[in-house]
């Protein structure tokens, strides 16, 4: 929460990416409430929706448009 008070952009790294693969659901909503892309790839390969742990997350994140990619579904 620091870095977003601080002016740090969600949307330019893969924060959103990490918190739904850790399963840290309050996270995922503060990135998301902060403008996050649900569909954006991290360089470890896969957006959010594919890394998400649990089915809340996954819900959450098609809430908000997310889709997998066809490659992630390989």
């Amino acid at each position: 929460m620091l870095l977003l008070d601080r002016g740090a952009d969600p949307k330019l790294d893969s924060s959103l990416h990490t918190a739904a693969s850790l399963g840290d659901l309050e996270l995922v909503k503060l990135l998301l409430a902060h403008c996050a892309d649900p569909n954006a790839h991290a360089f470890c390969g896969g957006n959010a929706l594919y890394a998400a742990k649990t089915d809340e997350i996954r819900d959450l994140l098609r809430g908000k448009a997310a889709t997998l990619d066809p490659y992630d579904r390989v």
